[in-house]
């Protein structure tokens, strides 16, 4: 008790105190009360604030869990060292070979716990410190053989041995448990680096007249591509051992689970380059140059695919059994366009130089997904440029330049493989005949369970038969860039 306490004092931010150990105390600012009133009055006379039956109707505030499970912090050491050696075999031949060592370490430090029922007001429970530590290394041979058996004629073969390492934010040692909904966020920090083994055969031919003529066969088989295989079940007793996860998170849900593929991926193709220069047509001409490119890549992913599914048992006694089925769906790789073709048509003529290029891309498979009609692909893509340069006399070294890209303003679209129905070029006659998918799925299901029922079966189409018979533009949307046209056009100078 304070005999000395003014209520007045202390409104206005002027109340001190003194405790036991001598420690003055001071009341910070206070508001101001005519204000707090007319505020008060604001609100009770509002239906939007009386009526409101949770906080979050009426006030924002940032998720607090979300907003710190994600954060992560790690050191990386990386070395490598290497031996090669380089030696001719004679006049004609050249090997190259090598090979390098290569060891990794990593530690992250993230979060970790169960979410508590009130996840977006405060991150208690959520925000338990998580650190694992990852060993890995590989030794990679190379070898690069050129054989030239006369002027015009090289061969050439190289095998090499590449790592595609995880992405930083799939390895953190991450899991947080969603008690409502039975599911686990979770990053799987036991992922390895894929190892891809490349090989490469050219035949090229140079002439005087014809120029420079590649011919390449290359493959790569890939071993252990990280992928996603969707929602997976955690069978009663693997939480720890398969997951490294609590015991409580048993018979609950991992909703985006990554891995190793246990399927090798498999590409090949072929490329043809063409460079020349009509040196010996004449006069002026004699400054034309003419280069092209065209590459064709083929490739097959058994891209992993989990479905939980429902066992039901009868005897000895009633109960149901939750399981992941684990299969594949085949696809191109991942950001890998079938067909690249470009060319460069120029001209050079004492200080002048020009170069006038088309780049085409196939269409692109950008995202898989465990349902079809959401796996993503891009549109071709077509592109044309034009760059110009003049030396100019009166200093040695400077130039002026030109470069426009983009010239026809080609846009940059991803569309789902899945229609799109309110799309005004969509082709209605369509639809009965891919609706015949719903029925298609019905009748397996009746089925199912019902083996004797008198449903005949439809066509044998697959869902991926079905989406390919939908017209590029009438498929969803994804993401439209719009690059624009550039022009680039300055004084560029070299010592």
């Amino acid at each position: 008790w304070d005999p000395d306490y003014d209520a007045g004092n202390f409104l206005n931010g002027d109340y001190e105190t003194v405790d036991s150990l001598g420690v003055l105390h001071t009341i910070g600012p206070a508001a101001d009360l005519d204000k707090m009133n007319a505020l008060f009055d604001f609100y009770r006379k509002r239906g939007f604030y009386t009526d409101a039956t949770y906080h979050e109707e009426i006030m924002h505030h940032y998720h607090k869990t979300n907003s710190l499970i994600y954060d992560y912090s790690g050191k990386e050491d990386y070395n490598a060292k290497y031996i090669m050696a380089d030696m001719n075999i004679g006049s004609k031949i050249n090997l190259i070979t090598g090979l390098r060592f290569e060891k990794n370490k990593t530690t992250y430090r993230s979060f970790k716990g169960m979410q508590n029922t009130l996840p977006h007001y405060n991150a208690a429970g959520s925000d338990s410190i998580s650190i694992h530590t990852r060993n890995n290394s590989y030794s990679l041979p190379s070898l690069f053989l050129k054989y030239e058996p006369n002027d015009w004629l090289i061969l050439r073969y190289a095998s090499t041995n590449t790592l595609t390492r995880p992405d930083y934010a799939d390895i953190i040692p991450l899991y947080n448990y969603l008690g409502n909904s039975g599911e686990v966020i979770y990053r799987n920090r036991f992922l390895e680096p894929g190892v891809s083994k490349n090989q490469d055969y050219v035949v090229a031919f140079n002439n005087k007249k014809l120029g420079l003529l590649s011919l390449s066969y290359f493959t790569k088989n890939i071993d252990g591509m990280i992928f996603s295989s969707g929602k997976r079940y955690i069978v009663e007793g693997t939480a720890n051992s398969l997951y490294g996860l609590p015991h409580y998170t048993d018979k609950k849900f991992i909703n985006d689970f990554k891995l190793n593929n246990p399927y090798a991926v498999k590409l090949e193709g072929f490329e043809i380059d063409y460079q020349t220069r009509f040196w010996y047509l004449p006069g002026m001409l004699s400054g034309l140059v003419f280069n092209t490119n065209y590459t064709r890549t083929t490739s097959q992913v058994k891209y992993p695919r989990t479905t939980i599914d429902y066992v039901i048992n009868w005897v000895p006694s009633f109960s149901i059994v939750t399981v992941n089925l684990d299969s594949f769906y085949v696809d191109r790789l991942i950001d890998q366009p079938s067909d690249i073709f470009n060319y460069s048509l120029g001209y050079d003529y004492k200080g002048f130089s020009a170069r006038f290029s088309m780049l085409y891309m196939s269409d692109v498979f950008k995202t898989t997904n465990f349902w079809p009609e959401l796996r993503e692909t891009t549109d071709s893509y077509r592109r044309y440029d034009l760059s110009m340069k003049q030396k100019l006399p009166v200093v040695k070294g400077l130039e002026i330049y030109l470069n426009m890209s983009n010239l026809t303003e080609a846009i940059d679209v991803t569309r789902l493989r899945g229609y799109n129905q309110s799309d005004p070029n969509f082709n209605n006659a369509l639809l009965e005949e891919i609706s015949d998918l719903y029925y298609y799925r019905l009748f397996y299901q009746i089925k199912r369970f019902f083996p004797n029922h008198p449903l005949t079966p439809p066509d044998d189409i697959t869902i991926d038969e079905r989406l390919d018979m939908i017209p590029r533009n009438s498929r969803a949307k994804v993401l439209e860039e719009h690059y624009g046209k550039t022009l680039d056009i300055g004084f560029r100078y070299s010592f």
